[in-house]
């Protein structure tokens, strides 16, 4: 569904209201539908909420817009790092106050924005690797199986027959809180696959402050 030049992605489900929400990285829009809900009263509520869309999408126009050179704010872990750029082998690293990318001379957006990726990816990796045991300990909920990847609508899925977890890459710039709801998140669905009562019982046993922590991931504030 296109609206006003602004593409908007329907899911109908097997849920009794419709509802729309707002994803980073990009501001992308999707709208969750009953299954029998027709297009033309789904189209009629987008068109209801066109003034919503376009506010809400504006807090995303900054990491469409990035260049990635130097100046620019990064985040990790919730902390601001003004970026540097400097010439050398494609890396990025962390030195004092700084994200610092080192890419060849004359190098383009894609060049410095792989090694930032790859630099988000192992910082992503390490903490999996500290914090996804813990978790799995204190739910008793246990994958075989962690993986990163760059994910554009998603934070995380769960491959309940393989117990394999995939986490977003951009998960990293982000405080580390929101890594832990979103590992806690997926863990559940190792036990309960949909986002009914039961798995809402679930995150409330594990993480008494996931709807909290939902809302900050989803502000889009860290893109």
């Amino acid at each position: 569904m296109v609206l006003d030049g602004i593409e908007i992605k329907v899911d109908k489900k097997r849920i009794k209201n419709i509802y729309i929400r707002i994803k980073p990285p990009a501001g992308d829009v999707v709208i969750s539908a009953p299954l029998h809900m027709r297009d033309e009263d789904i189209y009629i509520f987008a068109e209801s909420k066109l003034a919503w869309i376009k506010n809400h999408r504006r807090k995303y126009e900054g990491a469409v817009s990035r260049r990635l050179v130097s100046g620019e704010k990064l985040y990790l872990w919730g902390n601001p790092y003004p970026l540097v750029i400097k010439e050398g082998r494609s890396r990025a690293e962390t030195a004092g106050e700084n994200i610092i990318i080192y890419v060849p001379q004359g190098s383009s957006f894609e060049q410095r924005q792989a090694a930032l990726n790859e630099f988000y990816r192992r910082e992503l990796l390490q903490k999996i690797s500290e914090l996804a045991p813990l978790w799995e300990q204190a739910t008793g909920l246990f994958a075989d199986e962690w993986r990163v990847r760059d994910m554009q609508t998603r934070w995380g899925s769960c491959n309940t027959v393989r117990k394999r977890i995939w986490l977003s890459l951009k998960l990293a710039p982000y405080p580390v809180c929101c890594l832990e709801y979103v590992i806690v998140h997926e863990l559940c669905h190792l036990l309960v696959p949909n986002h009914g009562a039961d798995f809402k019982a679930l995150m409330d046993r594990f993480c008494p402050e996931w709807k909290k922590v939902k809302r900050l991931l989803n502000g889009g504030y860290y893109v």
